[in-house]
């Protein structure tokens, strides 16, 4: 079989704002009354494209983004996204960082004392951010993701044992990041063995109502997306506490 380049666009694994990070806000909105929020992201097409459709999605709904700060990657200054949001009047903060900067700023963020009243809602943080960051930086955060190591179920749990057998038990930890490279490549091997081929056109040719079991259960294609649970989580020291099953 002759190998293809697949670009980013053809079929994702991830999820997007409308299966993730929507639901959550609209949790969020009717279990703890928070409506106004503030953006501190990256500064790169990621956080940018993520807060442009949130406020797309505020502008249908009674939530409001009143703020926006981004950080460049591998920055530390977060003076001005401090000032911005404790001037505002957020109730909560959106945060679209990545990794070490997410770590940093969740630090900087309860050391201001700003995590006293305010919640924030991050989408991109497994569990080696909050090691990084220390339980002192978690109170008050959340998640939403399709898969947490927390979440009861055979197929998670299952997949924790084999992870566990294969690794040890000092292995990093299993988490939501790290399982979704998992998730693309059972995608992959999925799409590839019913179009029999490893050809683009004849993956995407093939690809409609293509599913298969992993760590979230079953996961079913639908158009360029896939169809899987979305849950939500809140941070407890150092791990996540799934808190409800979100619909989009």
């Amino acid at each position: 079989m002759r190998a293809a380049r697949i670009p980013a666009a053809s079929i994702w694994s991830a999820r997007t704002p409308e299966q993730q990070l929507f639901p959550a806000l609209r949790w969020l909105r009717a279990e703890h009354g928070i409506r106004r929020w503030c953006v501190i992201g990256n500064d790169y097409v990621w956080p940018r494209e993520t807060a442009r459709a949130t406020k797309e999605f505020a502008a249908r709904t009674d939530i409001e983004i009143v703020g926006e700060s981004y950080i460049p990657l591998g920055g530390r200054n977060f003076r001005s996204a401090l000032d911005l949001i404790e001037r505002s009047p957020a109730q909560g903060v959106l945060v679209f960082m990545v990794g070490a900067d997410c770590a940093a700023f969740n630090e900087a963020f309860a050391r201001a004392g700003l995590d006293e009243h305010r919640l924030r809602l991050s989408m991109m943080i497994g569990e080696d951010v909050l090691y990084a960051g220390g339980p002192e930086s978690t109170h008050g955060l959340y998640t939403a993701s399709g898969y947490f190591e927390s979440v009861v179920s055979a197929e998670s749990m299952d997949f924790g044992a084999r992870y566990l057998r294969r690794f040890g038990a000092f292995a990093p930890a299993l988490n939501n990041i790290g399982e979704s490279c998992y998730e693309g490549m059972l995608l992959f091997a999925a799409l590839a063995e019913t179009a029999r081929s490893l050809d683009l056109r004849a993956i995407e040719s093939r690809s409609a109502g293509v599913s298969y079991g992993g760590p979230r259960g079953e996961v079913r294609v639908r158009g360029a997306h896939t169809t899987q649970p979305v849950y939500l989580a809140g941070a407890d020291a150092l791990d996540f506490d799934v808190l409800a099953e979100l619909t989009s």
